[in-house]
């Protein structure tokens, strides 16, 4: 503990906390406030289109157009509080010729700006900002009293090595998380008090993991500065070593995981998809033939959706090799983990188009059945006695009245299923934080003081 202290001091009074603390709270404090107004504008388009829907209840709805796009609007996820401190939207597939869905409510409304210059989140901060900081406080741990010959005089007080490595962990840590936390603290404190941005206890709960985790995810960059500095002799090595690591880690990572999953994954790219789902309906027409209309329409439905469905699971198994190449990284598995605690995780947009799907589906079938229902009582009623769909007094599409929009609501997930989702990114970071720990452990119990 004396260790772990008069490391903590020595960082505390240092220049580099200073700038740490300047860069974490204002980066951080700005780009919360840019979200919340963001989250403000999702917040109104959300509410509008939910008055305009139960005016629309209230009117009554008809026709079978009228209400899929209109029932649609349920799928809109209500924007969540914690995209004031995580930026991003959830990924939604849709196929071609399909409803447009809008997933984050609002998303279109958002101004240009925050879409043109982005938001520097939590994400950032922890993955950049405070990463590249510890791997600045920690680079020189270990080599600079070995350049120094301070730590030759300190072992030679017959003073235990891991006791020493154990200090400078606790203390070294200790003045990193501490802008860090500050940093969130002056964020809160701006969405909760200042612009008053309503948190649920799940999102504090979630709020309180996603700092924990963070403070782990910096731990690991410590820890891995710490055993750079632990293999080497000289500061200046250690922290040209530690810092093309840093690069690798936080910005190199994502080419690396993009390419592997591309080349492990090989499948259709978007324009090889959109030409053959183009060709589909005169490939059809020409086997079919113009005079069999209704059967064509249901064949070329039936290869659109296989079609779809194809390149949607390509596209899936690619993204799934990424991410988990990309989990070498703490950086990317807190920025997964984040992401899929504020509902946009790759899962979560899949179980929204699921949904989505199922209403469709349901909406489809029970409007066919009242087709069908409609087509019998024609042929029982004679002409011009309300027997046709063209004919003046017949129940035509218009007049279509689903009992499914009552049942079809969409439903996020809650805080635990988001959690399974992202069990992989925590155990990543854990591990990540073991290896390096053990690694600096290693290299410095082998240093010879002699």
């Amino acid at each position: 503990m004396t260790i772990a202290k008069k490391e903590f001091l020595e960082n505390v009074m240092s220049r580099k906390f200073l700038v740490a603390l300047i860069l974490a709270a204002l980066i951080l404090g700005t780009g919360v406030f840019a979200m919340t107004r963001a989250y403000q504008e999702k917040k109104s388009y959300y509410d509008t289109q939910v008055a305009e829907y139960e005016q629309s209840l209230e009117e009554g709805t008809s026709g079978y157009q009228n209400i899929a796009n209109m029932e649609i609007f349920k799928a809109i996820q209500k924007p969540n509080p914690l995209t004031t401190l995580i930026s991003g939207q959830a990924p939604i597939q849709t196929g071609m010729g399909q409803f447009r869905i809008i997933v984050q409510a609002g998303e279109e409304t958002t101004s240009p700006l925050w879409q043109r210059f982005g938001m520097l989140d939590l994400t950032f901060i922890v993955g950049f900002l405070m990463s590249l900081m510890a791997v600045i406080f920690s680079y020189d741990a270990i080599s600079g009293e070995k350049e120094k010959g301070s730590l030759k005089l300190t072992l030679t007080n017959d003073v235990p090595k891991d006791h020493v490595l154990l200090g400078k962990f606790i203390g070294g840590t200790a003045s990193v998380l501490l802008p860090f936390i500050l940093a969130m603290l002056l964020a809160l404190g701006i969405v909760a008090l200042v612009v008053g941005v309503p948190f649920s206890p799940a999102d504090y709960q979630a709020i309180g993991l996603l700092v924990l985790i963070g403070c782990a995810t910096i731990s690991s960059f410590y820890l891995l500065g710490l055993f750079v500095s632990s293999l080497t002799k000289r500061s200046a090595v250690s922290m040209i070593v530690a810092l093309f690591i840093w690069i690798f880690l936080v910005q190199g990572i994502g080419n690396v995981a993009s390419l592997t999953a591309t080349e492990t994954n090989r499948g259709m790219t978007y324009n090889e998809y959109r030409d053959q789902y183009l060709s589909i309906p005169q490939q059809v027409y020409q086997e079919y033939g113009r005079e069999n209309m209704q059967q064509a329409l249901q064949v070329i439905q039936e290869r659109w959706n296989v079609l779809t469905t194809e390149f949607r699971s390509q596209q899936e198994a690619q993204l799934k090799t990424a991410l988990n190449v990309a989990r070498i990284s703490p950086a990317e598995s807190f920025r997964n983990l984040a992401q899929a605690l504020a509902g946009m995780s790759w899962d979560e947009g899949v179980h929204i188009s699921e949904q989505i799907a199922d209403y469709q589906a349901a909406l489809e079938r029970e409007y066919n059945e009242w087709r069908a229902q409609q087509v019998r009582t024609r042929d029982n009623v004679p002409f011009g006695q309300g027997g046709g769909f063209f004919q003046p007094g017949v129940a035509t599409s218009e007049n279509f009245e689903p009992q499914t929009k009552l049942d079809y609501y969409y439903e996020p997930w809650g805080l635990g299923k988001r959690l399974e989702i992202a069990a992989y990114d925590i155990v990543a970071i854990m591990f990540f934080n073991i290896l390096m720990f053990i690694g600096a452990y290693v290299a410095f119990i082998r240093y010879d003081v002699r």
